[in-house]
């Protein structure tokens, strides 16, 4: 088959490893890929590269700037944690929705980047929301160590893991409060996979100013095959449900490969009878794998029923700020099985993205990058390392190939 797949770049999802191999050996090799992958894209340079424009996406209505979040922990340490602001363009202070990431393999740990949860932030900004996504220490760029708590089925301490993740998130959310943009007193907690735990950890505190959270696949130990430590993630559940009274939502897709919904239902329900207020829904599947639903399922999946729930709770859910569809064309030359790739690429609402091709027979794109500088010269470079005659076609939402 002459189509390439999706640059495997660092906040991409491994591949299943191939019968007869291991995981981390699926792993090792996709992170070697990576490695030659970003020295490449350093080495990229040419015309190709000048007409990108700006190093973040923008949209009518919207605004999108990355942030340096000066936080101060608990034990007095000052420490930086990376950020991205999507908010609407009209003078004002919004509502935050302050949006946090799941875990994985250190090196896409390290390579993570706010903007692979750029669409569930577009989603939330189109509403009147400053949804800002923000990396925990340990993760992208941050200053001071790394507080990255791992699954173990030896000694698994899922409620401890979900109480480290919620001291970033709070520091995060008292650093964007005092933004000229950001209300002081309106916000929501989205978070995905070990974020979706963080944020229920942080319901446990019912922080001042948080009128709802949002657990998206929510939970800690997922191996792809089973749990680890099964009955610690419902003890932690229960003892979050203790003192939770800020209102959560639970959102699970009936596909989820890590926590399917039987386990979230009993996770839900030890939650709920230990005094935990919340809701559960299942969506219906999503997908390969449902359990990476807030990055990358599209919203309309979603957020009728999100919308519902923070309604009922004074928060906006109508939208402001529509949305304007790119239509872009493929290059006429593409195979039938490219032009389907390129749609793919035009309907992904992950930014920073890049499409490059020989024009024919060959392709390559990815999403997710830090700027639009950074996806083209990794996608070029991945794509002029297997087929010569590459080009860079698109960036973003724009067509940057020279005219025929």
């Amino acid at each position: 088959m002459h189509a390439m797949p999706a640059v495997p770049a660092g906040m991409a999802r491994a591949r299943a490893a191939r019968p007869g191999s291991s995981r981390g050996d699926a792993w090792r090799r996709g992170l070697a890929a990576l490695a030659g992958l970003l020295l490449a894209a350093c080495q990229t340079s040419g015309p190709e590269m000048a007409a990108i424009g700006g190093s973040n996406q923008q949209f009518p209505g919207l605004i999108r700037q990355p942030l340096s979040l000066q936080v101060t922990m608990p034990d007095g340490d000052q420490e930086t944690l990376e950020a991205l602001v999507t908010r609407p363009s009209a003078p004002g202070r919004y509502p935050v929705a302050l949006i946090t990431h799941g875990t994985s393999e250190d090196a896409y740990n390290r390579a993570l980047t706010p903007n692979r949860y750029s669409g569930t932030a577009i989603a939330f900004a189109r509403r009147g929301y400053a949804a800002v996504v923000v990396l925990r220490r340990g993760y992208g760029r941050p200053t001071g160590r790394g507080m990255v708590t791992g699954p173990s089925c030896d000694n698994p301490q899922h409620q401890r893991a979900g109480e480290v993740a919620r001291t970033d998130l709070l520091a995060a959310r008292d650093a964007v409060r005092r933004q000229p943009w950001a209300s002081p007193d309106k916000a929501v907690l989205p978070g995905s996979s070990t974020g979706g735990w963080a944020v229920l950890a942080a319901a446990a505190t019912n922080p001042p100013g948080v009128q709802a959270v949002l657990d998206f696949a929510g939970g800690r130990g997922a191996s792809w095959v089973n749990v680890c430590g099964k009955e610690s993630l419902l003890e932690a559940a229960t003892g979050f449900g203790q003192t939770a009274r800020t209102p959560a939502l639970w959102v699970y897709a009936e596909n989820d490969k890590e926590f399917p919904p039987a386990l979230a239902r009993e996770m839900f329900a030890r939650y709920q009878a230990a005094g935990g207020a919340g809701e559960l829904f299942v969506t219906p599947a999503s997908g390969d794998n449902g359990h990476f639903i807030m990055a990358s399922a599209p919203p309309t999946l979603w957020w009728p029923r999100v919308g519902e729930f923070l309604a009922a709770r004074g928060l906006p859910s109508a939208e402001m700020v529509k949305p304007q569809a790119a239509e872009l064309s493929p290059p006429p030359e593409l195979s039938e099985d490219g032009k389907k790739s390129f749609a793919r690429y035009l309907a992904s609402a992950s930014y920073e993205k890049a499409f490059a091709t020989d024009g024919r027979k060959y392709w390559s794109w990815n999403s997710g990058y830090r700027t639009q500088q950074e996806a083209a010269a990794t996608v070029l470079s991945y794509c002029r390392a297997r087929v010569s005659g590459c080009f860079l076609y698109a960036v973003g939402d724009r067509i940057v190939a020279p005219e025929p």
